[in-house]
C-alpha cells in the first residue's frame, strides 16, 4: 500500500476532466504498508449517524479490546470523576480507556488515533426510505467480499473514491467502488428483498423430511407413507411460492440494470485556450468599471464646481 499526499486525475468516463491528480508518496518507512482505515458508509438521507460519534466509539472499543488483550501492560487504572446520574461503574469504565489508552501510546505509536487509524465517510448511494438500512449493509459487505476485489484496498484508492476523483495509474478495484455511483440505491435494495426472501424458502424446502432417508434409517411403512403425503403437499405449496418470488426477483433484477445511476457532478478543468478568455473577459470588465467610475468622478467634480454660481443666480433673480 503507498500513501498519496494528494489527489488529482481525470474523469474519461464522465466527458468532462477532472481537476485533481494523485501524487504517490515514496513508502519509505513500514507503517506506509498496510495502514488500516476506518470506513463510514451511511446510506441514510438527511444526515445520517454522527461520523465522529460513530468513530470515537470504534476508537474506545478497540482501546479497552486491545487492554484485554495486553493485562500487563495496563496499569490499574483509579475512579474517574463523573457528572451525577451518569450511571453505576461510569467512573470505572472512563478510567479504563484513560489507562488503556494511556498504556497503548507508552508501548508504541497511537495504534487507534487519527494518524495510524484514520477514517474516512464515504459518499455511497442513499436509501430513499429509512427502512432498507440492513438491505443496503449486506449490499454493501457482499460487494467488499467479491473475487473482484483485490487483497488490499489502498489509501490512494480511499482517497480517490472519495474525492470523485481517478487514479492516474488506474485502479484494481471494480467500477464505481465506495462511490455514489457504485450501485442503483433503491432497486438493487428492492432486488435484495425478493433474492433474500427466495433464499429463505429455498433453504425452508431443502429442509423438509426425506421420506426415503426415513426409510433407509428404520422408519415403518406407515410413518414414510405420512412423510411422503406430507412432503408432496409442502413442496406443492411451497413450490407456487418459490417460482412466484423467483420471477419477481428476476423481474427486479432487471429494473436494476436498467437504472441509470445519477453520477456526481464533475467540473471541467480549464484549458489555457478557456483561462486566457476568462483572464481577457475580466480585465474588460474591470476596464469598464474603472471607466464607469471616472466618468461618476468627474461628473460629480463638475457638479460641486457649479453649485454656488447656480445659487447665486438663483438670489439675484430673486431679488
Amino acid at each position: 500500500m503507498r500513501r498519496y499526499t494528494a489527489v488529482l486525475g481525470t474523469d474519461t468516463d464522465s466527458g468532462g476532466v477532472d481537476d485533481r491528480i494523485l501524487l504517490p508518496e515514496p513508502a519509505d518507512t513500514a507503517a506506509a504498508a498496510g495502514a488500516p482505515y476506518l470506513l463510514h458508509l451511511d446510506s441514510l438521507d438527511r444526515g445520517g449517524h454522527d461520523t465522529n460519534f460513530v468513530v470515537a466509539k470504534l476508537r474506545e472499543y478497540l482501546t479497552l479490546e486491545w487492554s484485554r488483550q495486553n493485562p500487563a501492560e495496563v496499569v490499574s487504572p483509579a475512579e474517574e470523576v463523573v457528572p451525577a446520574g451518569a450511571g453505576a461503574g461510569a467512573g470505572a469504565r472512563a478510567g479504563a480507556i484513560k489507562a488503556a489508552a494511556a498504556a497503548a501510546a507508552a508501548a508504541g505509536p497511537d495504534f487507534f488515533g487519527q494518524a495510524s487509524l484514520p477514517h474516512e465517510r464515504m459518499r455511497i448511494p442513499l436509501q430513499d426510505n429509512d427502512s432498507d438500512c440492513g438491505l443496503f449493509l449486506l449490499t454493501c459487505i457482499e460487494r467488499f467480499i467479491t473475487p473482484k476485489m483485490p487483497e488490499v484496498l489502498s489509501a490512494a484508492e480511499i482517497t480517490a473514491a472519495h474525492s470523485g476523483a481517478q487514479l492516474v495509474n488506474g485502479s484494481k478495484l471494480p467500477a464505481g467502488f465506495l462511490r455514489q455511483d457504485w450501485f442503483a440505491g433503491p432497486q438493487t435494495a428492492a432486488w435484495q428483498r425478493s433474492r433474500i426472501t427466495l433464499l429463505i424458502l429455498e433453504h425452508i424446502f431443502s429442509a423438509l423430511p426425506d421420506p426415503d432417508a426415513a426409510a433407509a434409517e428404520g422408519a415403518s411403512d406407515a410413518a414414510v407413507k405420512e412423510l411422503r403425503a406430507e412432503r408432496m403437499l409442502v413442496s406443492k405449496n411451497l413450490n407456487a411460492v418459490i417460482e412466484e418470488y423467483r420471477n419477481l426477483a428476476e423481474q427486479r433484477r432487471s429494473l436494476m440494470d436498467q437504472a441509470v445511476i445519477p453520477r456526481p457532478r464533475r467540473l471541467a478543468r480549464p484549458t489555457a485556450k478557456s483561462l486566457a478568455a476568462s483572464a481577457a473577459a475580466a480585465k474588460a470588465k474591470a476596464k469598464a468599471a474603472k471607466a464607469v467610475a471616472m466618468k461618476r468622478s468627474a461628473a460629480s467634480t463638475a457638479a460641486a464646481a457649479t453649485a454656488p454660481h447656480t445659487g447665486e443666480g438663483k438670489r439675484a433673480r430673486r431679488k
